[in-house]
């Protein structure tokens, strides 16, 4: 017997979660399984011909993820090569290395855990396929767009939106726990906007959104409910893989999921885009123009205006996981129109403990020339007077300045306290800092996007 081993770090240890099966081997070992952070014995014989190995490795589910081959001497491991699953299941980014200060002792971790999005009937079985916003008792449709730094509607309306973030389309395909009554819900705080965060693994990889349960269906759903309760909608960038740590700023695929996106809703006048939720850890250069493996703001812009000819609004998000602003000018800013530049004030942003810009030198160079939107804000502990205060602020800095939001998030997370959830259940019962949101979108509501 081997004394080498092998650690399975593939994943997160949930959702999914993969385990690897012993397959072929040297003769006489026996099949077992090594589940997520297991660590067993990699097979080994005297026989040079059978020194290797095969691990299949599949998830709760029994979908297939791909075949592991690995050599093995009595001391040490090599990596030979991998086979991936099949019917859009595998593995990208594989890592296989020795663990640091235990000799023989090696670990498989991955990047990116791909999978399709699942075709059951998904949340929204019985929702009609999306159509565009209209006017009350007629067919013209209603289209946002800006005027300096004002949203407004084909009429030329001041619009103001106002209202939550609804996440788990980034982490989960088919979502967790949405439907219609969730997006009623969130009207009857007096919500008139929702930002839904995407994953582009998933959409570039769905179905039509003419396939009940498909991840574009079931965004299309959610679109359709939103446009029912007379509400916007923000389509978010989020995450650009299926990976627990998000991305520092948008890649090569995400300019071909902004050309689909924007080529399925160019019509949808109260769709807005937002182009990629939070850069961070990038120069300005990177952020406005790409370079060294990222795509930057104007190219996603031009995905969006050029490739795939929509004029619906687009949303601009700054550095440091999207707070920082303070570089953008009216010489330094991305080129276009209908042009929508977000923040993400997050405790202590903007505070004298912050090591970084004030609330007044980060918005100076955009405030009075361009739309700004808050489409996530907060802080880190709900329950603590401080970071209820922050949300105060926030959102006092935005009803004084006449900037958009929408609050994060929408969700129920008793097992994390430190989520900054706005709702202790799904009939929409303020909590925390959902209480703040819920007083000020009954006090001074957005206005009605006719």
């Amino acid at each position: 017997m081997s004394d080498v081993t092998l650690a399975n770090y593939l994943g997160p240890g949930s959702n999914p979660n993969l385990t690897m099966v012993l397959g072929k081997n040297a003769p006489k070992w026996r099949t077992y399984n090594l589940n997520y952070q297991g660590i067993g014995n990699i097979p080994w014989s005297d026989d040079s011909s059978a020194q290797w190995s095969t691990w299949d490795v599949f998830d709760e589910n029994a979908n297939y993820y791909g075949t592991i081959t690995l050599n093995c001497s009595s001391t040490a491991a090599t990596w030979v090569r991998y086979a991936a699953g099949t019917h859009g299941y595998y593995l990208v980014g594989i890592q296989f290395g020795p663990v640091q200060g235990k000799t023989g002792a090696y670990q498989l971790t991955v990047q990116q855990i791909i999978r399709p999005p699942q075709t059951t009937g998904g949340p929204f079985p019985d929702a009609l396929l999306a159509t565009p916003a209209v006017y009350p008792r007629t067919s013209r449709p209603i289209v946002l767009t800006t005027n300096g730094a004002r949203i407004v509607n084909d009429q030329g309306n001041t619009v103001l939106l106002k209202g939550v973030v609804r996440p788990s389309l980034e982490w989960n395909s088919q979502g967790q726990y949405l439907g219609a009554s969730d997006i009623a819900a969130m009207h009857s705080w007096g919500a008139n906007c929702i930002r839904i965060p995407l994953n582009q693994v998933w959409w570039i990889a769905s179905k039509p959104r003419t396939t009940t349960g498909s991840y574009k269906q079931i965004v299309d759903a959610m679109i359709y409910y939103a446009i029912q309760q007379g509400m916007a909608v923000i389509l978010d960038l989020h995450k650009t893989d299926t990976s627990e740590a998000p991305a520092l700023m948008a890649n090569q695929d995400s300019l071909t999921f902004w050309q689909d996106v924007a080529k399925t809703y160019a019509s949808f006048g109260t769709v807005l885009f937002e182009l990629y939720n939070e850069p961070v850890n990038i120069s300005e250069q990177q952020w406005l123009s790409g370079g060294g493996g990222y795509v930057g703001y104007q190219q996603l812009y031009n995905a969006v205006r050029h490739d795939a000819g929509a004029n619906n609004p687009c949303i601009v998000g700054g550095l440091d996981w999207a707070y920082k602003l303070d570089f953008v000018s009216k010489h330094f800013c991305v080129q276009g129109t209908g042009l929508v530049y977000c923040s993400h004030p997050y405790a202590p942003k903007g505070t004298p403990s912050y090591n970084g810009p004030s609330f007044t030198t980060n918005f100076a160079g955009v405030l009075g020339t361009f739309p700004v939107i808050f489409t996530e804000f907060g802080g880190n502990n709900m329950t603590t007077y401080k970071d209820i205060d922050y949300y105060k602020a926030v959102i006092s800095y935005a009803n004084a300045n006449e900037f958009h939001y929408t609050a994060f998030a929408w969700w129920v997370e008793a097992a994390k306290p430190d989520f900054p959830t706005l709702i202790g259940d799904w009939g929409g019962t303020p909590i925390n800092s959902g209480v703040i949101v819920h007083d000020d979108l009954k006090v001074s509501p957005g206005t009605s996007l006719t």
